[in-house]
Formats: structure tokens, C-alpha cells, sequence
């Protein structure tokens, strides 16, 4: 029931009666029904495809509206992607608008690649990413009584420069280390290892504002562990959760979402804008932006996330539907230039859709994130990732360092590998590769095995319900790491 709303909610039709699409066409309608001319096709109009579908995009956000969607509508062929320079780096296609959905005729004749390395931000087609040039972007306020687990109402110190409809994150500090055996934990339930990554930094980057907490250290066993616990961790934050504004009465905040977990006044609990309902005056996120019927292939994780090929960051109401996500490397084919990075990523959004799709291979499937497929991350709530195909992958699917209220559900996985040990059985849906993943739903998956890793930190309160965990890949043959379900030491409170 949880998924099938979130698919009527994140999924607008072209005809639905709140939101109409349709295609937005250059004046004259000079290429019968298509946003880009179809003769851009092919590996040597790069650059000039590459100009076109950018304005052809944000052409379209000018003229879309709420009530007025447009839709930048490619025709079958193969386009390829040359890097543009946007927000101070690399990257492909960049969706900076509102009320935009990019279609093509079909995954199976509608290719968009990489023509060649993308550098930096690496992603192929990237939505959002906007993140502001401070942390005043960010206008962040300290809760002033205790968010609980249930509540619909939070206690700002000030409102005054939220207005409904924009969607806040809520975060709390780590709070102060005691020992659990051989760990130690931040605030009764987090434990950080070295998972400083996805989340709040020290100072102002694309993660969020800066928190002001003291660097990370370099953490590389339990003692190192144990000491960042104590004196390096209380002031960060690794709990999340990413909600929406409905109604503001002074300084109290009416959320869309029930509160998935406790964030205490005691723990500094704050709130600050992740996208605004009006992203024309404030340079953070966007909303109502997706991506159908298309294949996308190629991508780079040269500075991490975004990287790779389809990547939702700052994003509200986003979707991906009925795309080949292809990170497949074929020699001498530039139409699968291989990825490195998420096939499809997700970060910092909220109700995103990722659903009936394919999600395939990487150029390099040893750990290390960049042979990874479906990542839902960094604080990211209430999204949806349903009826996909991931396959070929080091991580199929993953979990890092989630706000809660995410659906996973309904997916076949299968084919996870590290190359450099082939025996290795790979983790199929990973509840938790950096800290703190917690409140998501797992059902009705078709995949080797699923849990969580404590590889960078830990993760709680998840459900595992109806799942079909098989042991090992279809193909067999595997010899290590066999089990159907992990959960590693330190995750806690999972049913």
C-alpha cells in the first residue's frame, strides 16, 4: 500500500488533471513533434546535441509551470553526450528546472551515452544538484522541543524563512560515546566507524551546511574507532530525515511524514532547507523533474557522488521511469562507453520514483562505489524504488545513510560480484553501506541475500518483509560470503 501511493504521487501522468504535460516544441514545431532535431544523432554531433538538449531543457523550464508541464521529447537514434562545464565542473546533461520530464520513444530505441569521460561531477544527465554558495542557502534553524517518533509537528526557533511546500531536513548530533563491546556507540545507537561520508560536513558543501563539528580523523580499526567516538563524532550528525512543509502557525511546522525517529533538543536537533517550494528565488534543489522511456549509458565518479549516469541530488518529486540505465562497457562501441558511479543515485530528495527499469553493469565491479546500481542516500525519505531490474553489479542495490520512509520493493536482483574475488557473494540489496540507514521497507525482492554491512557504520529499524533471498547469484558457483541474510554486528532493531 506504501508503494502503490508513493507511485501515485511521484508519478504524474501527461494528462493528470493537477499537473498536464506536454512537449515543448522550438517555435515553428521545426522538428515535427521533437524538442531536439533528429539529425543530431550519432558519434560525430556531440557537441552540437549536447548544446541543443541543454537548451532544449532549459527552454522548457522557462515555459513550465505547476499546471503546465513540458516535455523535452527526443526521437529514436543514438545522441552522445560531450562534457559541459556547469557550477564549477564537468558534467553532462544538467536539469536545473522545474516541471521538466525528459522522454525518449523507448529504452530499446532511445540512447543517450557518454562520448567518452565525463571529469568531475562525471553524471550524464544530473537533476538538481543545486546547493546554493552558503550555508545562509540553507536558512537553518534549531528546533527548540523535541521532534518524537510519530509526530506531525515540529518546533522551529524561527519559521520565518519557510513558506508550505518546502521540504526541510531534520538532523541531530551524534551525541556522546559509550562503549558496546568491542564498539563504541555515539547516542545509544550510532556507530561510525570511518562513514563520514553522505552526510553534514564540518564546513558548507554540496552535503548540506556546514556544522561546524571538528574534522574527521583517519579511522582504519576499533581503537581509531573508538577514539573518533569520543572526541570526534558528538557534534556530527548521521540521523536524518527529509520531510515537507504543510502548514506553518508561527514557529511551529505542520510535516507531511510522521517523524521516523527521535530528534531531540538535547542532540542540537535542527532543520534547513533542502528544496524550496520557490527554487526560482533560492538557488537550492529542484522539484517535479524525471526522466521515461530512454537508455542513458556512460558516466565517472571522478569527485564521487554525483557521478555515474542518472543521478536526483537536492531533488523533490523526481522519477525515473522505464530507462535502461546501462553501465555496460562494450570494446569498441561508443554507445556502451561503460560507467563508473550508481547506475541510478539518489541524494538528498525526497519522493523520488525509481521504477520498471533496467539497471545493469559498470566498467568496474570492485567495492568502491563505483560499481554500484540503485543507491538511494544522504538523508533521501519517502522514495520509491520498484519493479526494477538490477543486475551485474558489485552492489545491485544499496542503502547509504537514508532519512527513513524509503520502499524497496518488488525488484529482481541478481549478479552481484567484486571482480578482484570472484567467489565472493556479493551483497544483493545492502540495507546499510554507510551510517546511519533507518525505518525503510525491503518487500517482495527476488535477490541473493540482503542486510545490512558494517563496513563504514551501522543502521536500524528496517523491515525485511516477503523477500525471496536465494542464497547466492542465479548463475552459481559461488563459494564465500554464502547466506541469504546478514546482519552484521552493531545493527540493531531490524525485523
Amino acid at each position: 500500500q506504501v508503494a502503490r501511493h508513493l507511485a501515485r504521487t511521484l508519478a504524474p501522468r501527461d494528462d493528470d488533471p493537477v499537473r498536464p504535460a506536454t512537449v515543448w516544441l522550438p517555435n515553428g514545431d521545426p522538428y515535427g513533434g521533437y524538442s531536439v532535431n533528429p539529425a543530431l544523432a550519432g558519434t560525430g554531433n556531440a557537441a552540437a546535441f549536447s548544446s541543443a538538449f541543454q537548451a532544449a531543457i532549459n527552454a522548457a523550464g522557462a515555459a513550465a509551470t505547476p499546471t503546465a508541464r513540458k516535455i523535452v521529447k527526443l526521437k529514436a537514434g543514438t545522441y552522445y553526450v560531450s562534457p559541459q562545464t556547469n557550477s564549477g565542473g564537468q558534467v553532462g546533461i544538467v536539469v536545473k528546472v522545474d516541471n521538466v520530464t525528459i522522454r525518449g520513444e523507448g529504452a530499446d530505441s532511445t540512447r543517450i551515452a557518454a562520448a567518452g569521460t565525463i571529469n568531475d561531477y562525471g553524471t550524464v544527465i544530473l537533476f538538481g544538484h543545486r546547493t546554493g554558495s552558503s550555508d545562509a542557502s540553507f536558512a537553518v534553524t534549531d528546533l527548540t522541543a523535541d521532534a518524537v517518533k510519530g509526530a506531525t509537528t515540529v518546533q522551529a526557533a524561527s519559521a520565518s524563512a519557510y513558506v508550505v511546500g518546502d521540504v526541510i531536513t531534520i538532523d541531530r548530533q551524534d551525541g556522546a560515546a559509550t562503549q558496546n563491546g568491542g564498539a563504541w556507540f555515539n547516542g545509544g545507537y550510532i556507530w561510525f566507524y570511518d562513514g563520514e561520508y553522505f552526510k553534514r560536513q564540518p564546513s558548507f558543501s554540496w552535503n548540506g551546511p556546514g556544522t561546524g563539528a571538528p574534522n574527521m580523523v583517519s579511522v582504519t580499526d576499533l581503537t581509531s574507532a573508538a577514539n573518533a567516538a569520543k572526541n570526534i563524532n558528538p557534534t556530527w550528525r548521521s540521523t536524518m530525515q527529509t520531510n515537507e512543509i504543510t502548514a506553518i502557525s508561527g514557529n511551529t511546522l505542520t510535516l507531511k511524514d510522521p517523524i521516523n525517529i527521535d530528534f531531540p533538543v538535547s542532540a542540537k536537533a535542527q532543520l534547513w532547507r533542502t528544496v524550496p517550494k520557490n527554487t526560482a528565488s533560492v538557488p537550492v534543489g529542484n522539484r517535479w523533474v524525471g526522466i521515461e522511456n530512454v537508455a542513458v549509458a556512460g558516466g565517472n565518479n571522478m569527485w564521487g557522488f554525483p557521478g555515474g549516469t542518472v543521478v536526483f541530488s537536492y531533488v523533490a518529486y523526481g522519477w525515473v521511469k522505464n530507462v535502461d540505465a546501462d553501465g555496460e562497457r562494450w570494446s569498441g562501441d561508443p554507445a556502451h562507453p561503460g560507467k563508473y558511479g550508481y547506475n541510478v543515485g539518489v541524494g538528498r530528495s525526497y519522493r523520488v520514483v525509481v521504477r520498471d527499469s533496467y539497471v545493469h553493469g559498470s566498467a568496474d565491479e570492485n567495492p568502491g562505489g563505483q560499481g554500484y546500481g540503485i543507491v538511494i542516500g544522504v538523508g533521501s525519505s519517502a522514495c520509491l524504488v520498484e519493479n526494477n531490474i538490477s543486475i551485474r553489479n558489485n552492489k545491485p542495490i544499496a542503502l547509504n545513510s537514508t532519512g527513513g520512509g524509503n520502499v524497496i520493493a518488488y525488484n529482481y536482483v541478481d549478479d552481484a560480484h567484486i571482480w578482484n574475488s570472484p567467489g565472493w557473494q556479493e551483497n544483493g540489496i545492502d540495507d546499510c553501506h554507510a551510517n546511519f540507514t533507518h525505518h525503510d521497507l525491503i518487500e517482495g525482492n527476488w535477490t541473493p541475500n540482503l542486510g545490512g554491512d558494517t563496513t563504514h557504520g551501522n543502521s536500524g529499524w528496517h523491515v525485511h518483509l516477503r523477500n525471496y533471498a536465494h542464497g547466492q547469484n542465479s548463475a552459481g558457483g559461488m563459494s564465500g560470503n554464502l547466506r541469504a541474510v546478514g546482519m552484521d554486528g552493531w545493527t540493531h532493531w531490524h525485523a
